[in-house]
């Protein structure tokens, strides 16, 4: 028996899912120190596991307007330009903008990066939905403690904690997903820059020609990243693998038939049992292995 108790503090993993316009989103936050004594608030989703047997992950559903405030047709408003902060680039429908942004709303200052969709744009000004992406979705939620190592030790009976910051961890993580949804406006444009130029137009494989054995995310990340493929994949699969680095995310257990990827060196000197086939994409006119016989990509 492994009891959820005031005294823990746990990792959390947490994954948010919902559904838009016949398209499935999964998104997942990790929260290293869950602290069950100041990170659970009155009526929280959490507190209601307090004293219970936490065997496997715990899985919620909320209609929208729960964990996110429901969507209010009164912050759909006009901004003219005069409320604006200049912009490098004009205002784009499609694009979310920070809310800082905008001058004279209430409680929002300079500099606060919470986003806010421009849904149209006129020549005096742009219509702005303020709402939370999310307000409009119904939202499940999958709680996953690791109480295999709770840290208890330090929280015994006369040595409780009297202090210290609090964190909403589920504010936290509903703070970026939503952004990916069209919310009516065709299409999203996340960037202002060509998509396919670079910085540096050099052929990769003069980039390639020193060795680069760094990793872009940390080891917490990339364990997530490989659970999460994990779910995706099946043994045997073939894989064409273009964003492939020298670390490869994949699960190296599952008898992965083949990968495919880019870069040289760094990939052959990958310490994985699946077969790398490096390519410069940039330079290829066509993908490097049959189309049919390669199912799955990412």
């Amino acid at each position: 028996m492994r009891l959820m108790h005031s005294h823990a503090r746990v990792p959390l993993t947490m994954e948010i899912t919902w559904s838009r316009h016949r398209i499935s989103h999964l998104e997942r936050y990790y929260a290293p120190a869950f602290n069950c004594w100041r990170d659970i608030f009155p009526g929280s989703v959490f507190e209601p596991l307090l004293g219970r047997d936490i065997r496997g992950p715990v899985s919620l559903d909320f209609p929208s307007g729960i964990l996110v405030p429901p969507h209010d047709p009164g912050r759909v408003m006009h901004l003219p330009l005069s409320r604006l902060e200049k912009t490098a680039t004009p205002f784009t429908a499609g694009r979310y903008y920070p809310l800082g942004m905008v001058k004279g709303l209430p409680g929002v200052f300079q500099g606060n990066m919470t986003p806010f969709l421009c849904t149209q744009v006129r020549g005096d000004g742009i219509t702005g939905d303020l709402n939370h992406p999310l307000s409009r979705a119904d939202l499940g939620l999958t709680l996953d403690f690791d109480l295999s190592g709770s840290d208890t030790k330090d929280r015994k009976a006369g040595r409780e904690e009297r202090g210290g910051a609090c964190t909403d961890w589920l504010d936290l993580a509903l703070s970026g997903p939503g952004l990916q949804d069209r919310a009516g406006v065709s299409p999203l444009f996340l960037s202002m820059t060509p998509p396919f130029s670079r910085a540096d137009e050099t052929r990769d494989p003069v980039f390639y020609t020193q060795d680069r054995f760094i990793h872009h995310i940390d080891d917490t990340a990339r364990e997530q990243v490989t659970r999460f493929y994990a779910g995706l994949l099946r043994p045997g699969d073939r894989v064409l693998d273009l964003m492939a680095g020298w670390a490869s995310h994949l699960p190296e257990k599952m008898g992965l038939a083949r990968i495919h990827g880019m870069g040289s060196i760094p990939m052959n000197s990958r310490p994985t049992r699946i077969s790398p086939v490096p390519r410069s994409l940039t330079s290829m006119r066509g993908l490097p292995c049959p189309w049919r016989t390669t199912p799955l990509m990412r």
